[in-house]
C-alpha cells in the first residue's frame, strides 16, 4: 500500500510515521524547504503551546522530539503577562495533563522530521521544495513540481499514483481545494466560517541588555516562559527566549505598521518594554516605505475557520488531517493540539479496521472527529467574538472580507459576528470563566487553573465536544444561580415591605 502525504508540517510528519507503522510505503511532499532550527527566522515561525492532548499523540507514535522532551527541553512554567508571572511553579504538581511546552512551528516540524527518520528510516521518503501542481482524484494521480537546488536552477515533475492521499497541507490546502472542485457538494463541502483579520509579524534574535524585559530573565531556560504584553485594542507583543539566550517574538493587533506609528504605539501602551527592544522590533517588522497600507500583503494572519463535511472521499482514497481538515485561529491556541489529535485518530481508525477496509476506516475517522472539531471551532469563534474589538472582527472597518488565500473555503469573506452571537460568546466565555475561578478557589484539584477553559483544552481525556457542553452548563448554571439569587432578593424585599 502506497500513501502520499501533501505537507510536512507537524501533522503531516506525525501522520507519515503512523502510516509507516501500519505498513504503508509513504512519500511526503512539502512545498517549502526542509525545516531546521536555523530557518526559524526565515519561515515566519511563531510560538505554540503544546498541551498534553498533543504530546500523547507524539508519544504514542514512539517519537521523542527534542523541543518537548526532557532533558533537552523544559516544560512551560507559567507565562508572564505585562511583566508579572501568571501560573508559575512546577507544572507537574498539577498532574501530567496540565504540562505544556512552548515550541515554535518550524522547530517542532524539524524535530519531528528527525524523529521520523530515526524511527522509520526505510519506509518514509521526504521531498522538499515540491509544490502540488495537479491532482486527479478519480484517477488517483497527483503531480508535484520539484525545484532543485539553486546551483542547478532546474525544475522536475514527479507523477505519483497512490492508495491513500493525505492532505496535510495547511489552512490553504490544495488537496481540499481539489476536493471542492472535483467532488459534488453532497459528497464534500468546505465552508469558510471565519477569516481572522489580525495580522502578525515576527522578529528574531534581539539581544538582551539592561534594563531586562523582566527581572531574572537571564536565569530562565529557553522557551520556559512566554512574555506577553497585550491590550484589547492592541498591540500584542509576545517574546520568548531562544536557545542563544536572545529574544524572538511577534507583534500583532496593529493597524498602522509605519515605523513612527508602531514605535509610538508600543511605547505608549506598553512602557514596561525597554526602549532598545522597541527599536529592535520596529527595525525588523516595519516596512521601509512610509505607508500604513504597506503591510497589507505582508505578515501573516491568525488563520481562519473552515468547516469541512466530511474529511474524506472514500472512493478516491483521499483524507484531510490537521489544518487542511479543520483550520482554526490562534484565539484559543488549539491548532497544533487538534491537528496532532487528528493524525492519531486517523491511524487508530485504520488500525481498527485493518488491511483491505481503508474506505470504512476513512468514514469512521470523519464521523468520529466531526463533533470534536466543530466544537473546537465554535469555541475559537466564540473567543474571537468575545476578546477582539469590532475593528478586528470579520466585517469590521479594517476587514477586507477577502478569502482568496483560503483554498476550498466556499468563496467570499466571512460574515461579521452578529450582535446576538457576540452576546452569546460573552455569556459562554465569561460564564465559564467565573465558575472556573470560583471552582479554582474552592476546589483547586478539580479546577487546576483559574481559567477553566485553558485547563480543559490541555487535557487529552476531555473531548472538545465535552468541553463545549460543560462550558455551556457552567455558563447556564451561573445564570440560573443569578436568577435564583435575584428571585430570593425580590421575595425578601416584598416580605419586608408587607411587614
Amino acid at each position: 500500500m502506497h500513501a502520499v502525504i501533501c505537507g510536512a508540517g507537524p501533522a503531516g510528519v506525525l501522520t507519515s510515521v503512523y502510516l509507516a507503522q501500519l505498513g504503508y510505503e509513504v512519500d511526503v511532499f512539502e512545498r517549502r524547504e526542509e525545516p531546521s532550527q536555523a530557518q526559524s527566522s526565515s519561515q515566519h515561525s511563531y510560538p505554540m503551546v503544546l498541551a498534553n492532548r498533543a504530546t500523547v499523540c507524539i508519544a504514542d507514535a514512539g517519537l521523542q522530539p527534542a523541543c518537548c522532551t526532557e532533558p533537552t527541553a523544559q516544560p512551560c512554567c507559567g507565562h508572564y503577562s505585562l511583566g508579572k508571572l501568571r501560573g508559575g511553579g512546577d507544572p507537574k504538581r498539577m498532574g501530567p495533563e496540565m504540562v505544556t511546552w512552548v515550541v515554535d512551528r518550524v522547530g517542532l516540524a524539524a524535530d519531528l522530521l528527525a524523529e521520523a527518520r530515526r524511527v522509520c528510516p526505510d519506509r518514509i521518503r521526504f521531498h522538499f521544495n515540491a509544490a502540488l501542481t495537479d491532482l486527479d482524484l478519480a484517477g488517483r494521480r497527483v503531480v508535484f513540481s520539484l525545484t532543485q537546488p539553486p546551483s542547478t536552477n532546474t525544475t522536475t515533475k514527479e507523477v505519483c499514483g497512490y492508495d491513500l492521499l493525505v492532505g496535510a497541507d495547511g489552512a490553504s490546502s490544495g488537496v481540499r481545494g481539489a476536493m471542492c472542485a472535483q467532488l459534488p457538494p453532497h459528497r464534500f463541502s468546505a465552508q469558510l466560517l471565519y477569516q481572522s483579520v489580525v495580522v502578525y509579524r515576527t522578529f528574531h534574535g534581539l539581544p538582551r541588555t539592561e534594563p531586562e524585559l523582566v527581572p531574572g530573565i537571564g536565569e530562565h531556560q529557553p522557551k520556559q516562559h512566554l512574555y506577553w504584553y497585550d491590550n484589547r485594542a492592541g498591540p500584542l507583543v509576545t517574546f520568548w527566549l531562544n536557545e542563544a539566550g536572545q529574544l524572538d517574538g511577534l507583534v500583532s493587533k496593529v493597524m498602522d505598521w509605519s515605523a513612527p506609528a508602531l514605535s509610538s504605539l508600543i511605547r505608549s501602551t506598553h512602557p514596561a518594554i525597554p526602549t532598545y527592544l522597541v527599536d529592535g522590533i520596529v527595525e525588523q517588522v516595519c516596512p521601509k516605505e512610509s505607508s500604513a497600507e504597506a503591510p497589507a500583503g505582508g505578515g501573516s494572519r491568525f488563520g481562519c475557520v473552515v468547516r469541512c463535511r466530511p474529511f474524506h472521499a472514500a472512493e478516491e482514497g483521499v483524507v484531510l488531517v490537521g489544518d487542511a481538515a479543520h483550520p482554526v485561529t490562534g484565539h484559543l491556541g488549539q491548532g497544533a493540539n487538534m491537528a496532532l489529535e487528528s493524525a492519531r485518530a486517523l491511524a487508530a481508525a485504520l488500525r481498527r479496521f485493518g488491511p483491505g477496509r481503508q474506505a470504512e476506516a476513512l468514514a469512521a475517522y470523519s464521523a468520529e472527529r466531526a463533533a470534536d472539531t466543530a466544537a473546537c471551532q465554535h469555541l475559537e469563534m466564540s473567543m474571537a467574538a468575545f476578546a477582539l474589538p469590532p475593528a478586528y472582527q470579520p466585517g469590521g472597518k479594517h476587514s477586507k472580507g477577502d478569502s482568496s488565500d483560503v483554498q476550498g473555503g466556499g468563496g467570499g469573506g466571512s460574515a461579521p459576528f452578529s450582535l446576538l452571537f457576540r452576546l452569546y460568546a460573552s455569556w459562554l466565555i465569561m460564564g465559564s470563566m467565573m465558575v472556573g475561578l470560583a471552582g479554582h478557589t474552592l476546589a483547586p484539584r478539580a479546577f487546576p487553573l483559574p481559567i477553566w477553559l485553558m485547563a480543559a483544552t490541555r487535557d487529552s481525556r476531555l473531548r472538545y465536544s465535552v468541553i463545549l457542553q460543560r462550558a455551556r452548563l457552567m455558563a447556564g448554571g451561573l445564570v440560573l444561580a443569578g436568577g435564583a439569587a435575584a428571585a430570593a432578593s425580590v421575595a425578601l424585599a416584598v416580605r419586608w415591605w408587607r411587614r
